[in-house]
């Protein structure tokens, strides 16, 4: 989950969408936002990184 919002993060950096500091906040606040999920089956966890990128992009563009 850090990974997939860290990478939606650094792309926006690169394009000028967000500063530096934007990617650490924006990825702690992704983090922060989840609520973790018990033993999950590999669907939950591919349903947790679409959830994170999403997260991280809609963040970014604000």
């Amino acid at each position: 989950m850090m990974n997939a919002a860290n990478e939606v993060l650094v792309s926006a950096f690169r394009a000028g969408a967000v500063g530096l500091p934007g990617i650490t906040d924006v990825v702690e606040r992704v983090l922060s936002e989840h609520e973790g999920v018990e033993d999950p089956s590999l669907e939950d966890v591919e349903a947790v990184e679409r959830w994170a990128r999403e997260r991280a992009h809609e963040l970014s563009v604000l």
